[in-house]
């Protein structure tokens, strides 16, 4: 730019001592045709510089992206982790939770050994009992490694529900409760162990609630499946509470309420084995609460 300037001044300089190298223009002119070159060099400069500015703030607006989604990838990981050890952490109360019931069953059945001398049936309602504890302490262990096993094995209805209603006698007699079993033949395909705990947190629940009259356990046929059914003579609930109720750590409102977890148990085994969780209840008059199970035959 420098340059042409100096060469429209040495040009003006020329044409004023009489020297013009191009006598057909006005030496006059040269001064103007440097400021227009000097003004098209300036614009070329200016237009050259914007477009390095364009192209600097391009590639920052790539490295804020590129930054961006590295931290978004980061925050999804530790959203991940955080829902792994929520999980986790819900698993382990949750076999917690179950590990509780026999434990208080145990106490029932001593209280019942002190008032009486021991007989066969309390020998057998403890082996029971202990089995079932360690069985589930062998299910949490292994819950570290993997997901909860449902070892799918022929089931009879009958003597599994006579079974697990006889661990929650004790509880039912404390309160001056009846828990009946109707009669079951039925047979399905199913993990003992997971019917089992749906059945000991449904039957805790129901038991810890009601106050009078009693607790039936029992199976309907339904279409394509069995409805074992768990009804009780309890105060009912509102659809607000049955709602939160179905959430972790959601308790009643009894003063005998445990840690809020029985439901939601239950509704989570449901949906890992596949079974509907249904729920009928009545204020006043009690509440039913059914589990469907998939049948292979009628």
């Amino acid at each position: 730019v420098m340059s042409f300037m100096l060469f429209g001044v040495v040009l003006f300089g020329l044409g004023v001592v009489g020297l013009n190298p191009f006598p057909k223009l006005d030496f006059f002119t040269y001064p103007k045709l440097g400021m227009l070159v000097e003004s098209c060099c300036f614009a070329a400069a200016l237009v050259n510089r914007l477009r390095l500015q364009q192209q600097q703030l391009a590639d920052e607006r790539l490295h804020r992206l590129a930054a961006a989604e590295e931290l978004l990838a980061l925050e999804s990981e530790r959203r991940a982790a955080l829902e792994m050890a929520h999980q986790q952490g819900l698993r382990l109360a949750g076999a917690s939770h179950d590990i509780s019931q026999p434990l208080a069953s145990l106490r029932f059945a001593i209280e019942a050994l002190r008032r009486q001398d021991a007989n066969a049936a309390i020998t057998q309602h403890l082996d029971h009992t202990v089995a079932y504890a360690q069985t589930l302490l062998s299910d949490l262990i292994q819950q570290t490694q993997r997901d909860l096993p449902t070892a799918v094995e022929p089931l009879q209805l009958g003597p599994l529900l006579a079974q697990v209603a006889a661990q929650h006698q004790a509880q039912a007699k404390a309160k001056g409760l009846k828990l009946r079993v109707a009669p079951c033949t039925a047979t399905f395909q199913g993990s003992e162990l997971i019917v089992s705990r749906i059945l000991n947190n449904l039957l805790t629940n129901a038991l810890r609630y009601t106050d009078r009259g009693g607790v039936l356990l029992g199976v309907r046929r339904r279409a394509g499946g069995l409805e074992i059914q768990v009804l009780d003579t309890g105060p009912g609930l509102m659809p607000d509470q049955l709602e939160r109720l179905q959430r972790p750590f959601e308790r009643g409102d009894s003063e005998q309420a445990g840690h809020g977890l029985g439901l939601f148990i239950v509704k989570q085994l449901c949906t890992q084995c596949g079974y509907r969780l249904s729920i009928h209840t009545h204020i006043g008059r009690g509440s039913c609460f059914a589990i469907t199970v998939p049948t292979v035959s009628p």
